[in-house]
């Protein structure tokens, strides 16, 4: 249980990070009435979620998404 609840803080930055990156984007091209906040907030806490459930599951998408365009 502790690995996953590791899992789910590591996703959580990292979501926390691809928010920072889709602030611009987000903002200026899909649609200019949200939040730079909640866009953070959101990706944040859709990783984290992600984590916690499916915990080696970043590896396994690289590695499918490695040997089919390998």
């Amino acid at each position: 249980m502790e690995n996953r609840i590791i899992h789910a803080f590591v996703y959580a930055l990292s979501g926390a990070v691809l928010g920072l990156i889709l602030i611009p984007v987000w903002g200026l091209f899909i649609n200019t009435q949200t939040s730079p906040v909640s866009i953070v907030l959101a990706s944040s806490l859709f990783f984290a979620i992600w984590g916690f459930l499916f915990p080696n599951s970043v590896k396994n998408v690289f590695m499918y998404l490695w040997n089919f365009l390998r």
